[in-house]
């Protein structure tokens, strides 16, 4: 993401009212701060920290949160929530040392299939977390995944997609969900994708066609077939020409189906995370992609889950007959530098920094 980009988004978000009042106002307003963080960069983070501790903020974990929310107990009113999508590898490595240095603690939402995967923490590391109470362990659904919503071929799997953008493959019947580090063939195509807990209905695949793709390019040398020039055009017609000789009937997921789907991913997260950890209680909910939908809503809900954390946007409290699910908006570790106090940083300052480093390190950073 660009830095224009980036300059575009704060000005709208803040136009739409978006931010929370401490970012854009002097005030910490009347919510209490949620920040979102992924790939954690060490320095800026301990800035972030430091800035904390400086002027007195306390930080909260999920149990504490909902206490707070409920009014249950009265807590200081400098807290805040600091919370880690995905449980990427330097959680254990740079964010749990750090927290446990300042004496702070965080909420770390995980998706359990990933768990033990490439650049992923693994269970040993996790429960060691768990057991400090350093880190609260939350739901951030079980695979993470994304799903086709369309038979529009965008790209081809390929040598040159990065490490991050595994999360953005949707899987497939030819893409297996058996394994966290599976991956599809050199040449497989890829469609269309939205967050598997979005109301988008799944696109069915046409598994020959992607079958047909990949023997291709198996045949014309695997991975030295993407080093020939203009290799995505010639993937095209390979594709056009069998969809000529082969038509194929566009199918989708059943309603019921979707819901089914949405029901495990959401089940299997609560579920495996409590028998991981002793005396765990999931109670939180994190949407991956920051995606959300009335289904997943309403099945959160009857799951028990209190709490769910997305992106900014304005709050939202979904009530029922068996009590409410509170919405909780986060904005990026970065604004931890415009909460007030000593130090406090201007936006302008803060978006060049963010901007920058994404251009240099990429959108996780």
């Amino acid at each position: 993401m660009g830095l224009s980009r980036e300059l575009y988004q704060m000005v709208g978000g803040m136009a739409g009212g978006e931010y929370p009042d401490f970012v854009v106002k002097d005030g910490l307003g009347d919510e209490i701060p949620a920040f979102t963080y992924h790939r954690v960069d060490k320095e800026n983070f301990e800035e972030q920290l430091r800035h904390l501790k400086r002027n007195g903020y306390e930080t909260l974990n999920s149990e504490q949160l909902g206490r707070a929310l409920s009014s249950v107990e009265a807590v200081p009113k400098r807290v805040v929530v600091l919370t880690f999508d995905d449980g990427l590898d330097d959680l254990y490595s740079v964010v749990f040392p750090l927290l446990r240095s300042y004496g702070f603690q965080g909420v770390a939402f995980i998706a359990p299939h990933w768990v033990g995967g490439e650049g992923i923490v693994d269970w040993q590391q996790v429960r060691e977390m768990h057991r400090s109470g350093v880190l609260d362990f939350q739901a951030h659904s079980y695979t993470h995944g994304r799903i086709p919503i369309s038979p529009e071929i965008v790209d081809f799997f390929h040598p040159e997609f990065s490490f991050y953008r595994r999360w953005e493959l949707p899987f497939t019947e030819t893409r297996s969900e058996a394994s966290p580090n599976s991956l599809p063939a050199w040449g497989m195509p890829l469609c269309p994708s939205a967050s598997c807990l979005s109301e988008k209905r799944r696109y069915l695949g046409n598994p020959s066609l992607e079958k047909f793709c990949i023997d291709y390019v198996k045949k014309q040398g695997g991975e030295e077939f993407f080093k020939v020039s203009l290799w995505r055009r010639k993937l095209k017609r390979v594709v056009r020409d069998y969809l000529e000789s082969n038509p194929h009937t566009e199918g989708y997921e059943t309603k019921e189906e979707q819901e089914g789907r949405i029901r495990q991913e959401i089940a299997l997260s609560k579920k495996v995370i409590e028998e991981r950890l002793a005396g765990k209680k999931v109670v939180s909910f994190s949407y991956p992609y920051h995606e959300r939908g009335e289904i997943a809503d309403r099945v959160l809900r009857e799951s028990g889950y209190q709490i769910v954390f997305g992106g900014i946007g304005r709050d939202e409290r979904f009530d029922s007959g068996n009590g409410s699910l509170t919405y909780i908006r986060r904005v990026s570790g970065d604004f931890v530098l415009r909460l007030p106090g000593g130090g406090r940083s201007s936006l302008l300052r803060l978006y060049l920094s963010k901007g920058l480093r994404r251009m240099k390190r990429g959108p996780m950073y």
